[in-house]
C-alpha cells in the first residue's frame, strides 16, 4: 500500500448511526448531552412497570458483581491473559444484558438523529465565542461520532454507558495493556453503573434481587467468537487491517473517555458544593469517586492508542489533520473535556480560599482526598508525555501545525513533549497542599 493507509470498506455505511458495533472493528457512534450535565438527564420521561424495573436493577447488580470479582482478582492475583480474557467477557455479556433491556430507548434516538441534527443542537446551545471555535467542536464530534443531543432521558443515557462500556471490553481481551490500566478501567465500570444504580432507580425497592444471569461462577471462553474470529482469519492486507483496528480504539477510547469525564465532572460539582457547605467529609467522599473517573481518563487514553506509532503517524494523525479544524484539532475542542476541566478549576479555587479549613488537618479525610486527587492529575499529564514520547516523538502537535508556517525562518519550535511538560510542572503548581 502506497502512501498513508485506508481503512477497508464496510457493508454498513460511515453516515450509519449505531450506539455498537455492528460487526467487529466497526466504529460505534456516542450519544452524549450538549451541556455534559448531569442536569439533562431526565428521570420523568421514562415510566416502566415493576417487573421490568427490577429485572434492569437484577441485571446492573450481576454486573457489578462481575466487576467486583475482576477488581479482586487483578488485585491480589497474578493471572494469565487467557484468564483475564474471560473474566473481561463475563462482565461484558453481563452489560450486554442491561443493553438489551434498554435497547429500545436507544434506538429512539438512533432514529431520531443524524450527525447534522446533532451538530444543529451544539450550535443552537451557544457554548462557542466565535464561528472558529464552533467548528472545532463540530469537527471533533463528528471525528469521534459523537452526537449531542439537547435532553436524554435517564434509561437512554444508561443504554449508552453499557454500548460505550460494553464497546471496550469486546476488544479489552485484544490489546495489549499494563494490567493497572484494565484494572483502572473496570474500576470506572463499576463506579458508573453503583452510581446509576444510586441516582437512577427507584427508592423503596426492598425486595431480594434475583440474579438473572444463572451461576454467577459460569464462565464464557474468553473471547466473543466473531471478533476473535476476525483476528485469526487471514489478512490480505494487514497495514489495512491494522489501521481498521486503530480507528476502532482511538474513536471508542474517547467515547469512554469523554463518558469517563461526564461522571467526573458530577462528582467534582458535587463536591465543590459540599465544601461550599463545609461537609468536609461528604466532600472527601465525593472527590474519592471523581479521582477514580480522572484516573479511568488516563487509561482510556492507553487504549485508545494500543496500536503502533506508524499507524498513528501515518493514519490516524493525517485522519486528524484533514479534519481541517481552523486551529489545529486538539482535546481543547472536546466539550466534555472542557468542562471536567472548569469543575477542576473551581475545587482549585476552593481550596486556595479555604486553606485553613480544609489543609490544617493532614490527618482529615478532605485532606487526604485532595493530595490523592492532586497526584492523580499530575500523574495524567506525565502519561500523556510517555504516551505522545511514543506516538510523534520530537514532532510538535497539530495545533502547532496550524501557525508555524508563520513564523520567522530559522526559529526553533517547542515539540509536542516540550510543551505537554511544561504543562506538566504547571499542574505540580496548580494545587499547593
Amino acid at each position: 500500500m502506497s502512501g498513508h493507509a485506508s481503512i477497508p470498506s464496510n457493508h454498513i455505511r460511515e453516515e450509519t448511526i449505531t450506539t455498537l458495533p455492528p460487526s467487529p472493528y466497526f466504529c460505534p457512534s456516542a450519544f452524549l448531552p450538549v451541556s455534559s450535565d448531569w442536569s439533562a438527564i431526565s428521570l420523568d420521561s421514562v415510566r416502566v412497570n415493576h417487573e421490568a424495573h427490577m429485572t434492569l436493577r437484577a441485571a446492573v447488580n450481576d454486573a457489578l458483581l462481575a466487576a467486583t470479582e475482576i477488581i479482586n482478582v487483578t488485585q491480589h492475583h497474578v493471572i494469565p491473559v487467557a484468564q483475564l480474557g474471560t473474566h473481561l467477557e463475563y462482565l461484558r455479556q453481563r452489560i450486554r444484558k442491561i443493553y438489551l433491556l434498554l435497547r429500545p430507548e436507544i434506538g429512539l434516538l438512533e432514529r431520531k438523529y443524524s450527525f447534522e441534527r446533532g451538530e444543529t443542537a451544539l450550535e443552537s446551545a451557544g457554548y462557542h465565542t466565535n464561528p472558529e471555535e464552533l467548528l472545532g467542536y463540530v469537527n471533533y464530534d463528528r471525528y469521534f461520532r459523537q452526537i449531542r443531543v439537547i435532553s436524554i432521558i435517564s434509561f437512554q443515557f444508561i443504554a449508552q454507558v453499557a454500548a460505550t462500556t460494553q464497546s471496550v471490553l469486546l476488544d479489552l481481551p485484544f490489546t495489549i495493556l499494563n494490567i493497572e490500566e484494565i484494572l483502572n478501567i473496570i474500576q470506572a465500570i463499576k463506579m458508573m453503573f453503583e452510581l446509576i444504580m444510586h441516582d437512577f432507580f427507584q427508592d423503596g425497592d426492598e425486595e431480594t434481587i434475583i440474579h438473572t444471569s444463572g451461576d454467577l461462577l459460569q464462565k464464557s471462553n474468553g473471547r466473543q467468537p466473531r471478533w476473535l474470529e476476525a483476528w485469526q482469519s487471514p489478512k490480505i492486507d494487514p497495514q489495512e487491517w491494522n489501521c481498521h483496528v486503530a480507528k476502532y480504539r482511538w474513536r471508542v477510547g474517547h467515547h469512554f473517555f469523554n463518558t469517563c469525564a461526564i461522571f467526573c465532572r458530577e462528582w467534582l460539582l458535587r463536591a465543590n458544593l459540599a465544601i461550599e457547605g463545609g461537609d468536609e467529609d461528604r466532600a472527601a467522599e465525593l472527590l474519592n469517586i471523581a479521582t477514580i473517573f480522572l484516573r479511568a481518563t488516563s487509561a482510556a487514553t492507553h487504549y485508545a492508542g494500543n496500536f503502533p506509532a506508524t499507524t498513528y503517524e501515518q493514519y490516524t494523525r493525517q485522519s486528524m489533520i484533514n479534519m481541517k479544524s481552523p486551529n489545529g484539532f486538539s482535546g481543547d475542542q472536546n466539550l466534555d473535556y472542557k468542562r471536567m476541566k472548569e469543575a477542576k478549576d473551581q475545587l482549585r479555587s476552593l481550596v486556595q480560599n479555604n486553606k485553613d479549613r480544609l489543609l490544617s488537618n493532614t490527618s482529615a479525610l478532605i485532606y487526604e482526598a485532595l493530595l490523592h486527587f492532586r497526584e492523580v492529575y499530575i500523574e495524567d499529564m506525565e502519561r500523556h508525555v510517555l504516551m505522545a514520547a511514543a506516538k510523534v516523538k520530537l514532532d510538535t502537535s497539530l495545533t502547532q501545525k496550524v501557525y508555524q508556517d508563520a513564523l520567522p525562518p530559522g526559529m526553533r519550535l517547542k515539540s509536542a513533549l516540550d510543551i505537554l511538560r511544561d504543562m506538566t510542572n504547571a499542574r505540580r503548581k496548580e494545587f499547593v497542599l
